[in-house]
């Protein structure tokens, strides 16, 4: 209950900032108001004793993350110094409010303190967070293709036309470049992955047929290609380790979509066999990377829906 009320919470900000955005689309509006009333409702049917609980776990925590998260993609740089202190106030807390529950953090949560701390660490600045969390829950993959031509892909691609002006040693103080390089670049083939062969629950409509600028077939070949073009600087990777594992399995998802499940096959299994994929392995001093549990669920249905029915599509 606590996670989805963080999730819509952040949602419900998102849609408050770009209210009037045209290319925003009515039917992940209606979603997002819903589950918000929703997850509202719900809460004021809980007992006293639990209501207190909860107002003393939401208040600071669940909900602060996501919203200081996106919050921190939506405040430029140079903007109001009191806006930027009150966001570096919100993701300083971010850490601290990590609780536990039976003993164990949520992934989600641990995934957004280390986002917090890198915050901290990159100047006050990150890139891309509220798209990188839309694709956690579940946002970017139903998105429709006239959005993420319209809307998600220009904004990617901002952020790495002013990577490619920039160098590794002047980008912000000589640090986190290619972290943030590959995550656009993750990103990027996502969401062209996305736009290629859509997510089967994502609502299309004849605008999207539209949206092509080379044709769905094409949009599937580009991001093929910015997947291969991130393993190519992985080796550069210091903290965002994840990238390279969820870009396996998505690459394995875009092949089973092209048709073509033995490739489909050969990188699920590399994300299955529990080997270290990535080259540099004294940038992770830990044995796992972030959400690493949640990659186990994804690669394991795929693996098990071709094996089950080899002319399968893993969505």
């Amino acid at each position: 209950m606590r996670t989805a009320y963080g999730i819509y919470r952040g949602l419900q900000i998102y849609l408050e900032t770009y209210a009037n955005d045209p290319e925003l689309d009515e039917h992940f509006k209606s979603g997002v108001q819903l589950g918000t009333g929703l997850s509202s409702l719900m809460l004021s049917l809980l007992p006293s004793k639990v209501m207190k609980v909860c107002h003393e776990s939401f208040k600071p925590n669940r909900a602060n993350s996501c919203e200081a998260a996106c919050l921190a993609e939506l405040q430029p740089v140079d903007e109001d110094k009191q806006d930027q202190a009150a966001l570096n106030t919100m993701m300083a807390e971010v850490p601290r409010n990590l609780k536990k529950i039976a003993g164990k953090s949520l992934p989600i949560e641990k995934f957004v303190s280390r986002k917090a701390r890198k915050f901290a660490s990159q100047n006050h600045r990150l890139i891309l967070p509220a798209i990188e969390l839309s694709y956690f829950f579940g946002t970017l993959p139903n998105a429709p293709p006239r959005l993420q031509f319209g809307a998600i892909l220009p904004r990617i691609e901002s952020h790495i036309n002013s990577l490619a002006q920039s160098t590794p040693e002047s980008y912000n103080h000589g640090s986190g470049y290619w972290d943030d390089y590959c995550l656009a670049h993750f990103l990027r083939g996502v969401a062209l992955s996305f736009a290629a062969y859509p997510h089967e629950e994502a609502l299309i409509t004849e605008e999207d047929y539209k949206a092509y600028p080379d044709g769905a077939k094409a949009a599937g070949e580009e991001a093929m290609g910015s997947f291969k073009h991130l393993l190519e600087h992985a080796i550069d990777i210091q903290l965002d380790h994840w990238i390279i594992y969820f870009t396996h399995y998505e690459m394995g998802r875009l092949y089973s979509q092209m048709g073509d499940n033995e490739s489909a096959k050969h990188e699920l299994e590399l994300v299955m066999s529990g080997k270290t994929l990535e080259v540099n392995t004294q940038a992770r001093s830990q044995g796992k990377y972030s959400m690493e549990s949640a990659l186990m669920i994804r690669v394991h249905a795929g693996l098990q829906a071709i094996k089950e029915d080899p002319r399968t599509r893993i969505h």
